[in-house]
Formats: C-alpha cells, structure tokens, sequence
C-alpha cells in the first residue's frame, strides 16, 4: 500500500558547497542559471532558479557539512535538445562525464528520453533529460 504525499513536482535541491562561489560561477556561468534573491536567503545559502518554481540551494559547506546526512547521488535537468546542450558544456569546457544513453520505454522498442550525465564543482552528478 502505497501512500500520496500529495506531491506535483521537485521543489528544489540542496548542495553543500566548499567553495561557494566557486559553484554560484558554475551553475551561473556553465549552466546559465540565475541567483533569484526573491526565493530567499537563510544563513547565507544562495538559491539559482530552474523554472516552474523548481530551485538549486546551494550552502556554505560549514553550514551543514553534509557528511553523514546521506549523499546527493544526482539531480536531473530537462532540456530541449541534448545534442545541442552537451555542445555547450563542451565548448565551456565541461566534458560530458557518461552518455548520451537511450532510455526505453516498457515495451523496450520506443525510446522516451535521452540522457547524458555531467559533474558539478563538488562532485555532484548533473542529468541531463530530453524527452523524445
């Protein structure tokens, strides 16, 4: 028996940072999301807007130092067209790290998405997502 929290969407995603603006320049610069002060601040955390409501929370490491807290495996991004946003990462310098992979569907012969993996300044794993 399965129980709804009621969910819609992702809210967001919270990262420990060591560098701190080391990461604000990555998913700034790199990934060309923006700091929206508007979603605000707490202890000195900066959040980056994706869209639809959806946020990156980036922390001061000494904040929480995550370590023991579990680990952020990755998070995924949609895209318009993969091909065109791993063009863009390379040409920053950003190697894809794996893929692009074909993802089926249950019937195994219609692919439905497209992904390719990406690392962020600390180690965390960035999928990208295209549906097909």
């Amino acid at each position: 028996m399965s129980i709804s929290l009621g969910q819609t969407s992702l809210s967001h995603v919270a990262i420990s940072c060591t560098d701190l603006e080391r990461s604000i320049r990555f998913y700034t610069q790199v990934l060309g999301l923006e700091v929206n002060e508007s979603l605000g601040r707490h202890k000195g955390n900066i959040k980056l807007a994706i869209g639809a409501g959806t946020y990156i929370e980036l922390f001061p490491f000494e904040m929480y130092q995550t370590r023991n807290q579990g680990t952020l495996v990755h998070f995924a991004l949609n895209v318009t067209c993969l091909n065109t946003a791993m063009a863009f990462l390379e040409s920053k310098g950003d190697p894809i790290l794996r893929g692009p992979f074909d993802i089926r569907g249950f019937d195994e012969q219609l692919i439905v998405r497209r992904v390719a993996f990406i690392q962020g300044p600390d180690g965390e794993e960035i999928e990208l997502v295209q549906s097909v």
